[in-house]
């Protein structure tokens, strides 16, 4: 479903490069007061971080596809793609009952808004072809299903790559374009194409990936700064802002020479008041294997997973630390509160 996924996976895949020596990180010894939440298709994994126990929870109602969101947490529950008997579906899921998600509406997909507890729906028009799966409508909701922006067509029926506070993000070949959904134009545009993380009216992008572009719509301030000497590219969709703004956490790959099935990948962290990157040690593990990144509810914790691990880390420590848990993945969706 995510229309230029195949082209940001490929260029990932070309930075690849051999088996990681890096030390192996230490666990975690202290308590982190955090749960995470991981998704594959038809299932949700609870990961009580503190007392190291993994719940699985069959849900049917969890699809397959390639959506840009697949699990976001909204407050204290979570937004997650499904399904229905009709087709693609949006699901609010209470972690205290995961075994009951409530049906928020039958949307081809979703995005997460910058009010922390809405989402908007993707609406999809029936009567495009397959080739082209345009949109009839974007709505911006809350998690009970109350609109607070009605059915508006998007520009050409595209599909919105983010949200800012100033509207929705689409995506060209070169750029994105930012589209206020109450006054139905385009009112700016960034370099891209490739909208890696976004908060409130803060945004980072980049093109090739090799570097990123900070902007910062309330103050006007746009600048351009290079990821580490030693990673090749950074997710172009994949990257995470912390609660406060700060933050920007991103699945990154290594540049060696070579191509393997099992490449290393790890985390960069962007300080964005600071307009600098780090490459977290400890974080660089082998296999691609949908990494996701997420942080908690307070933003003092950060967790990864690209496969069968779970690693967290704290902005100012020295290494990332394995959570002792074994996984079961790959998973596709990630989120942490």
């Amino acid at each position: 479903m995510k229309r230029a996924a195949l082209l940001v996976a490929l260029m990932l895949a070309a930075c690849f490069g051999s088996e990681s020596t890096d030390t192996p990180p230490e666990s975690l010894d202290e308590d982190t007061g955090s749960f995470v939440y991981l998704t594959t298709d038809h299932s949700l994994t609870i990961v009580d971080v503190d007392r190291q126990r993994v719940t699985v929870n069959p849900l049917q109602e969890l699809a397959s596809g390639d959506p840009q969101y697949r699990l976001v947490r909204r407050g204290d529950v979570l937004a997650a793609y499904g399904q229905t008997s009709i087709g693609p579906a949006v699901f609010v899921i209470d972690p205290d009952r995961p075994e009951q998600p409530t049906l928020l509406d039958e949307a081809w997909f979703f995005v997460p808004s910058t009010h922390e507890e809405r989402v908007w729906l993707a609406i999809l028009d029936d009567a495009s072809p397959d080739t082209v799966r345009a949109l009839a409508a974007v709505r911006e909701v809350t998690l009970d299903g109350t609109a607070t922006i009605a059915d508006v067509r998007p520009p050409d029926g595209s599909w919105p790559v983010g949200a800012v506070a100033d509207g929705l993000m689409f995506q060209s070949d070169t750029d994105l374009a930012l589209w206020d959904p109450v006054s139905r134009s385009l009112v700016d545009s960034f370099p891209g194409p490739f909208p890696v993380a976004t908060w409130n009216n803060r945004l980072v992008t980049c093109a090739a990936c090799d570097e990123v572009h900070l902007i910062d719509l309330d103050t006007g301030q746009s600048r351009t700064i290079d990821i580490p000497e030693d990673v090749g590219a950074v997710d172009g969709y994949g990257g995470a802002f912390s609660p406060d703004g700060r933050y920007v956490a991103v699945p990154a790959a290594r540049l060696n020479d070579g191509v393997t099935s099992n490449s290393p990948v790890g985390v960069v962290i962007i300080d964005f008041d600071l307009a600098t990157t780090t490459f977290v040690p400890g974080t660089r593990q082998s296999s691609w294997d949908y990494p996701r990144v997420a942080w908690n509810s307070d933003g003092e914790w950060l967790f990864f997973s690209n496969g069968d691990q779970l690693l967290a880390y704290r902005p100012g420590d020295d290494s990332a630390r394995t959570v002792a848990v074994e996984l079961d993945g790959p998973y596709y969706g990630l989120a942490a509160r």
